[in-house]
């Protein structure tokens, strides 16, 4: 549990960064991250499982891991790479605070996607930063810069998302979603039904006010 790399499920640092790891000393063991982490597969490929979903992972392919997740790395290639950013939870609450609960639930529910080669520079650029600043351990604004970063990551994969996925897709929850929403809506119009018939005049109870 010393090495960098693991480390990251269970951070001993602020936060971690590195270019270019080989990420075997955290292979087939089931890590639940206190923290979150931004991968992004530099070369070869990866069987992943993030919460209990299975994955694969190929060059150019950017992974977001909330704080939280529980993540396993079943195998990989000989040649498999990735660059990486880890951060507590208290940083991350920092740094995504103008975002809105509904991104983090797509992120949530699809983890891992392929960034075609040419929107690649920020991230690569992003990683370079981060692994700078991580490595330069005599600022004093270290961890503020990193924060800072972070917040840069998020920004950048939020513009990512509603670039590559519609919009539909990820502000339009799932079936569950839908279904309760119309139950919702059906048992208010029930009740408002009913206090206009028991209603002498056409005032509604402020309590009505509280429905979703």
């Amino acid at each position: 549990m010393e090495s960098k790399n693991s480390s990251l499920a269970i951070l001993h640092e602020p936060f971690v960064a590195g270019m270019d790891e080989n990420l075997s000393p955290i292979m087939q063991r089931l890590w639940k991250l206190e923290g979150g982490a931004i991968y992004f597969c530099r070369s070869g490929w990866a069987h992943v499982t993030i919460d209990l979903k299975d994955y694969e992972i190929v060059e150019n392919t950017q992974i977001v891991l909330l704080p939280g997740t529980i993540i396993r790395v079943n195998g990989s290639s000989s040649d498999f790479t990735a660059s990486f950013f880890g951060f507590p939870k208290e940083m991350f609450r920092e740094a995504c605070l103008r975002f809105e609960p509904i991104f983090f639930r797509f992120i949530k529910e699809k983890p891992c996607y392929v960034l075609p080669e040419e929107n690649t520079g920020a991230i690569n650029g992003l990683i370079r930063a981060t692994t700078a600043i991580y490595n330069d351990r005599e600022n004093r604004f270290r961890n503020q810069i990193a924060k800072n970063h972070l917040q840069s990551f998020m920004l950048d994969i939020y513009d990512k998302c509603y670039r590559y996925f519609d919009r539909q897709e990820i502000e339009g929850g799932s079936r569950q979603d839908e279904i309760f929403k119309k139950f919702i809506a059906l048992v208010r119009v029930a009740i408002i039904i009913r206090y206009v018939r028991n209603s002498s005049s056409f005032i509604f109870p402020a309590r009505l006010a509280v429905l979703p």
